[in-house]
Parts: structure tokens; sequence; C-alpha cells
């Protein structure tokens, strides 16, 4: 079977934000005919490092792999010629994926009622800093302006020691368009499948700032729950031994024994010390409470060991524990050599790997897909074998109305993935057992993420148990489940036995490195993979010590399962055949680090942290306003921002002459100008000069201030949703907006509280029925 999803797909991408060919490179890479619109002086991602040589010009690394499979032409819709063959494309695409502004068409007499005209009939994705609507709407913005204004920046490497030397800091590798990309693709797969069978024009608007948001979605909500998940930016204490990083004797390890099993499995394998014996470490409460001496008698183990040998040899015992290395060692890894992860494309000095789809489609990679293929032609056209038929279905209000979905995942990037299901009105199972509830029930993880779900507790083991997982698969459109690699084998529910139940099943299997492999049979937690692919260890500033950082793999996996399983749908309509997606964490989160990859490819060097700072704008910084930790980050992209600043804060007169070199030379000298101006006058009148000369910049805002924030409270970005016990809260809703769809929501199931219900609506089951099998004690 063809596993790529979307080949009679036509997908128009326009605008120059790095986030809008992200966006449709997920696209292009399951097989979708993308045409790209670059302007007429060329993307300027093409002109950002690392440099590949190509065809005798040197064209930007993460711009290639980012354009990979699509078609592209330059055009001026100033001209006539070149606007009558955009509206050509336009009306032959059945999706356009704009990181313009609809205000930057205007300019050329193409406002959007104009251009839905022209193709009436699909659904239109705006990707744009802070949305199309709320008073920010019109600000112009880099990485840095919207990461510091998500909320993410005072979290993201979690308690620092000195909040003067370490201010708030963003992720390396234009996370925010990385971030934005995926949340537009998944907006837009819905939107794709919903139009399959019900064509309309559909306005989907993507906030920038409202993606990244949605990374920490508890903390979001923080104050409407009493203000208990705050993240403190100041550092009290050493993180305990549940989820931390030792000194190995080539570099570090993560470790998470954060079950008591596990803990006694490691104090086994460190020979059972008389220390462990010590009362103040005999619980995990303990151990977090005394975490410095636990840290100490750890320490003195693995610094004696390679890291390598301490990952094997914890693995081997079941503790989860992986090694922080740098993204490039990812590219001799044997276990994604195994998987066919990366992509070989030759270029004139030689072949470059890219990063490729994070997962396996019925054991397809998927992993051919063609260089970006610039066409210097004045016109292009669609394929002819990729014209949409229309799939007839009953009307729906929302894209996923009439699916089920059962849900056999837990903590964050499962149960992330199936609230953007249900929010998009597929009916979803959560099933739990009562002896391994959802560990996000301790805390407010379980109101935000588990909106619109059913509850169902059972122990799958028991025989009714079986009769009832069983059943239900039967009756269900997609299974997602993040057990480790053979746990659902071991319970007789592998993929084999679930395809002859349900052919037309979408089995989602969320695992750490995949379902073989390897790594396959490790245990995996997001935290940890974040450092072992590099991520965490390059976020951050060169002269201070690696953290751990907030949890970003997970809720990264979370969009991108989702998006996953709206596509194998949108496929599965087509060929009324089931898939099997087996979908590695690992590769997910390296398909948003090209940058360092590229980079030890192309010239042998590995990248390291640097902070806020830029290798392409100068200035781009945060700097101190009044008040305790008060920052703003500016950004300046161009010699006309640059000029405007200066008039801004009055810096001297022959700075104005200064190009992107010289700005660059004398940077440190800038950065102490900027801030000895803005450290004098008040946060209302800094941030007001700024905006009145346009200069791109946000104040660096921390997660649970976004609530009080008045864009994002005109955006109706929170909603007034029921947490488990009924009680109104604002919590976030989505990250992006749709001009015609209202998301589900309601209040989250209590653990087993619909189990009854289930058996009874859904499988049919008899009163008499029902009662046995609660007696029986299998709803556990």
């Amino acid at each position: 079977m063809n596993s790529k999803l979307y080949t009679n797909l036509r997908v128009l991408e326009i605008g120059d934000r790095l986030a809008g060919s992200v966006c449709a490179r997920l696209f292009s890479e399951l097989g979708a005919d993308v045409i790209k619109i670059e302007p007429i002086d060329g993307d300027p991602n093409r002109n950002k490092p690392p440099l590949i040589p190509d065809n005798s010009e040197d064209v930007g690394g993460v711009f290639l792999s980012q354009n990979v499979g699509k078609r592209g032409i330059k055009l001026d819709l100033g001209i006539s010629e070149d606007k009558a063959v955009f509206i050509n494309l336009l009306k032959g695409a059945n999706l356009l994926i704009s990181s313009w502004h609809p205000n930057e068409l205007k300019k050329y007499g193409l406002n959007f009622e104009q251009i839905k005209n022209f193709n009436p009939n699909i659904p239109y994705i705006f990707i744009t800093p802070y949305g199309l609507t709320g008073p920010d709407s019109h600000k112009k913005a880099n990485d840095i302006n919207i990461f510091h204004s998500s909320g993410l920046a005072k979290s993201l490497i979690g308690p620092v020691e000195d909040l003067e030397t370490s201010p708030p800091v963003r992720a390396f590798g234009e996370q925010s368009e990385f971030i934005s990309g995926i949340a537009a693709a998944t907006a837009a797969s819905f939107a794709t499948y919903l139009n399959s069978s019900s064509p309309s024009a559909s306005l989907i608007d993507v906030s920038m700032q409202e993606a990244l948001a949605f990374m920490e979605p508890v903390t979001l909500a923080s104050k409407s729950f009493g203000g208990n998940n705050t993240r403190p930016r100041k550092k009290t204490k050493t993180p305990g031994p549940a989820l931390t990083i030792l000194p190995a004797k080539d570099g570090s390890v993560g470790i998470s024994p954060r079950e008591e099993h596990q803990w006694k499995s490691l104090v086994q394998l460190l020979g059972n010390p008389s220390w462990a014996n010590d009362e103040k470490f005999s619980n995990k409460a303990l151990r977090e409470e005394n975490s410095d001496e636990v840290i100490n008698h750890l320490s003195n183990w693995t610094k004696q060991k390679d890291a390598e040998e301490i990952f094997h040899l914890l693995q081997k015992n079941r503790i989860p524990c992986y090694p922080r290395y740098h993204p490039s060692y990812h590219l001799d890894s044997e276990h994604l050599s195994v998987r066919n992860y990366f992509n070989d494309f030759a270029y004139d000095n030689g072949s470059v790997k890219f990063p490729g789809i994070p997962y396996t489609i019925n054991g397809d990679k998927n992993s051919f897909v063609n260089k970006y293929n610039f066409i210097n032609a004045k016109t292009i056209d669609w394929l002819e074998n990729t014209k949409t038929k229309k799939i007839e279905s009953n009307a729906r209000k929302l894209p996923l109305e009439g699916i089920r979905v059962v849900d056999l995942s837990w903590v964050i990037a499962g149960p992330t993935s199936t609230r953007y299901l249900s929010s998009m009105g597929a009916e979803v199972v959560k099933i739990e057992s009562k002896q391994r509830p959802d560990p996000g029930r301790s805390g407010q993880l379980h109101d935000v993420l588990g909106q619109a779900k059913l509850g169902l507790s059972l122990n799958l083991k028991s025989e009714y148990g079986q009769r009832i997982i069983k059943e239900l698969i039967s009756k269900s459109d997609v299974l997602i489940e993040n057990f480790a690699p053979g746990v659902m084998d071991r319970l007789g529910l592998d993929w084999e036995t679930i395809r002859k139940i349900n052919p037309n099943l979408v089995m989602v299997s969320a695992s750490g490195t995949g379902q073989f492999g390897p790594t396959a049979k490790y245990a995996a937690y997001g935290t940890l993979l974040q450092g072992y692919t590099g991520f965490a260890g390059l976020n951050g500033y060169y002269d201070q010590n690696e953290t751990m950082g907030i949890a970003w793999t997970d809720p990264l996996c979370g969009m991108l399962l989702a998006y996953a399983i709206a596509s194998a749908l949108y496929k599965r309509q087509i060929t009324n055949e089931g898939f099997r997606v087996d979908f590695a964490m690992v590769e997910a989160q390296l398909s948003t680090m090209p940058e360092s990859l590229i980079e030890k490819q192309i010239s042998g060097k590995k990248l390291g942290r640097r902070g806020n700072i830029d290798t392409y704008f100068f200035p781009n910084n945060v700097y101190r306003m009044q008040g305790e930790d008060n920052w703003i980050s500016i950004s300046i992209s161009n010699d006309d921002e640059w000029i405007s600043l200066c008039d801004a804060i009055n810096l001297p007169e022959i700075y104005k002459g200064w190009d992107l070199e010289k700005r660059k030379n004398n940077i440190a000298e800038i950065d102490e100008s900027i801030t000895s101006y803005l450290r004098n006058i008040s946060e209302k009148d800094c941030l007001e000069i700024l905006d009145n000369f346009k200069i791109p910049n946000y104040k660096s805002l921390s997660s649970d201030q976004l609530i009080d924030i008045n864009h994002i409270i005109q955006r109706e970005f929170f909603q007034n949703l029921n947490d488990r016990d009924g009680k109104n809260k604002k919590m976030p809703g989505l990250p992006w907006k749709s001009s015609d769809l209202k998301p589900n929501y309601s209040k989250p199931p209590s653990l087993g509280g619909d189990s009854e219900i289930i058996l009874k609506t859904i499988l049919g089951y008899s009163e008499d029925l029902i009662k046995k099998i609660v007696e029986s004690g299998d709803l556990d």
C-alpha cells in the first residue's frame, strides 16, 4: 500500500517566514504536491547560515531542509502577469498556507475576500507572530520577540542561580518558527480532513505566540487554579534524583528513577551501599528534601564510568537513563540508521543528511523525498495526477465528529494529542487502571488535557478487560498508546491481532525511540530525550552548567501525533484501509533541529549554547528595564530598523552608519548602550517608544502572566472551562482560531467515571452483563 498520505493534495505556500515552510514541508514529505511562491528577491531564509553550496550558489541549509519535496517559483505579485500565475495556482489548490499577514497581500490588491472568491472551497492558513486580531496583531517580530512573548523564556532552562547574569532566554534554533509551523500543520490537517467532505473557505488564524505558549498549558492556567503551578526563576535547591543530571567520565547522563521500584533497582545496581539505607532517603519525598546528598552519592558512582556504559547498564535494569549528547552524535546513530531516519541529499561538495519523518507508516519510512526544485521560469502548474476528489460523507460541524478514539496514553504527549482530537469533535475514550492511574491526575495536567473525554477504568489483563478492549477497538477509528514497546504484544493487542479485529483502524504507538531498532525497548521520558537529542544542551548560556529544562519534547510530540492521526484518517477516507503508525519521540525532536545537524556536516563545527544572540540579526537580545527581573526583547533585522532604533533611544549619530557586519563586530558596545538608555526610563515609556518607532520588541513574560495580557484577553486564547470538579477555570483553548469552528470542551472524566455508560451505549451490553463485570472487579 502507498503510505504517502497526501498524494492527491495540492498545497500552495506563500510568504517569507520559516514557519510557513515548516508547515508545508509536513505535507510535502507525506506526498502532497506543494508549490512554494518565493518573493521576487527570494525567501530571506535562503541567506541564513549554515550555507550549502548548491548549483554554484550558497543556500541556507535550514531553508533547503524545510523545502524538501516542493517545487518553487519566484513571483512579484505587483506585476499583473505574476499575479495571474498566483491566482491560477490558487484556483487549483486544496490548501493555502501563508506566513504573510493578509495586509501583505492587500498591498497587491488581494484582500482575503477577493482571494476567497478565486477558490471558495479550501482552508486558508495564516501564520503570523501575534495572530490576525488583537492590539498586537500588527507588530513585526523575529524569533526572539515571539519566544519572549510566549512565557517560555523565563522557564525554558529551569531556575537559575543569578537573575542578572542569566536573563530569560529563547530556545536554540528558531523554535518559534518550528513549533508554530507544526501547530499550523496540525490545524491544517484537521481542516483538510473536514474539507474533503464539506468544502468551504475556512480561515485558520495561527498565532505564533499562542502556539509556543501552549507548550506549557498547566503553567498557563496556574493563576486560575490558585497559582500552585507557577515556575520560579530563582534556583533555591538542587533537583532530586527523580529527574536529574549526573556527571560521567566523558560527559553526563540524565536519569529518572521516579518510581519506587526503579529507585530500588538503582540502589541494587550500586551494590546496596550503606548510605541508601539511611531513613532520610527512604522515600521519594525525603530524597527530594535531601537532594544534595543523594546527588553527591550517585555522582561518586557515575563519574567513574562512561556515559554510554551508564546508559546501557541502567536501561538493562529498567531504570530510565539517557546520555546527554550533542545533536550531531545522532548523524552516525546505528539506531536511526536501522530506522532509515535521515534523508541524504547530494549537493555541490557531497551529500548532506536532513532530518526525516519522525514515524513509520505501515513499516514504511517514506524516506525518499526530492530536493527542493526551484524552477527558474515565469509559470508553473499543478501535477496532473494530484487532483482531489470530494469524499462523500455526512456533513460535520467539527472535523472529527463521528470519529471514536481509544486512548491508552498517559502523562503529556499522548493526552496532549488526544486533547487536540477531542477538541475537534472526536469521541475520546480514556482508558486507565485504578492500580496505575494517569500521573497527570496528581496535578492540573488532567484538568487541562482531559477536556471532553470519557473515562473507562479497565484491567486489561483480565477476561472481561480483554473482551471489552477488543470490542471497543472493533467499534473505533483510532487507537493511540504510549506503553513501552512490547507491552501491547504481551497484552495480546499487537498490530496483527488488532488489524484482524478492525482492518480500518488507525493504530498509533508513541515511544521514545520507536518500536524497532537497537534501543527500542529502552524506557524513556520526554525530559530525558530532550537531553539525549542535544536540544536541552543547546539552550541557555555558554558559560553556565547544562540544565534539564522544562518538558519540551512531550508537547511537541503531542502536536505531531495529532497531525499524523488526522493525516492517516484523511488517507483512510480514500483507501478504506487502516494504518499502523510507529512514532519515535527522538526523531520528532531532531526534526526541529536542522541547524546544528547541518552545521556539523558542512563545517565540522559543533554549535553550542548562545543564549539570546543570533547569527544573522544584530542587535538581537533582551535588555533590562526598570523593575525586578524585568526584560524586553529587541531584534533588528535590517538597516532601516537599525536607524529607527538609533533615533528612538538616542544612540550616538555615528551608529546610524553601521551596517550588519559593523554591528556584529561592536555588539557588546551596542548592547551596553541600549541597556543604559532603557534602565533610565519607565517600562511604559520604553514600550511606547519602541512601538512608536516600529522596532520589533516584546516584553519577556512568564507563562502565568499571559492570562492578564490585554492582547491575549482580546483574542480569547483562554477559555472558561470546567475542571474535573465542574468548577469554572480559565484554561488555554487551542493555539489557532477558525472562522467557522467552535472547539469541543467539557469536564474532564473522573477515573473510570464513564465506565458503565461506555459499556451500555457504545458496546451495547445489557444491565445484567454490566453488573457481572462490575462484580468481577475487572473494571479495576
